[in-house]
């Protein structure tokens, strides 16, 4: 169930998404091995406005996990996205392990808050960036939740009409939930995209 709406200048998004159905056959890879009922959730909600030149953005999503593999219950909001298409952040997810388990998995088992700016910088180029608050939504073995603290930004160049160049990086400020002594991780790449 999705929708939007304007009030006065702000734009707000609502997204809820409800998984329902069984399986007789088992999916050993979410830990079910008999009858599997699934009762994944996920919901989202955006607001954005323009403050002079600036487009702000403030966006809550939270996609549920599962608190007991072994009850036939398949809890976990199950999703998969294309490899390396970030949804939640650049970093978390595509290039890090997931709160799933699973790769790929966008907001299955995670819970965030992003706030983001983007403008136009000259005619040609503009700048996004994103901060964004990660948690898992159900704790992982050790009892811990805080993915962590991840930082994006964009900077796209129009080279020509339908021709631009961006480059993109993010810095994740690991949490407690990847080990007490987890590396930050980070990515940036860059590329040319063209459009007909």
């Amino acid at each position: 169930l999705r929708g939007d709406f304007t009030v006065g200048s702000i734009a707000i998004k609502a997204d809820i998404e409800l998984q329902s159905g069984d399986t007789t056959g088992g999916i050993a890879s979410l830990g079910c091995t008999g009858n599997c009922d699934f009762g994944g959730t996920a919901f989202l909600l955006a607001a954005s406005t323009k403050v002079n030149d600036v487009n702000l953005g403030l966006e809550f999503g939270m996609g549920s996990g599962d608190d007991n593999a072994a009850d036939g219950d398949i809890d976990l909001f199950v999703t998969s996205l294309s490899s390396g298409v970030p949804y939640v952040a650049f970093v978390y997810g595509t290039r890090t392990s997931h709160a799933s388990g699973f790769s790929n998995a966008g907001i299955s088992n995670t819970t965030y808050v992003k706030a983001s700016a983007s403008t136009a910088l000259t005619d040609a180029a503009s700048l996004k960036a994103d901060l964004i608050l990660l948690r898992a939504t159900e704790d992982n073995a050790a009892g811990e939740d805080e993915i962590g603290t991840e930082i994006d930004a964009k900077l796209t160049y129009n080279l020509a009409k339908n021709l631009k160049y961006w480059v993109e990086g993010g810095y994740l400020f690991a949490g407690d939930y990847y080990g007490t002594n987890a590396d930050d991780a980070y990515a940036i790449r860059h590329g040319l995209e063209l459009t007909f």
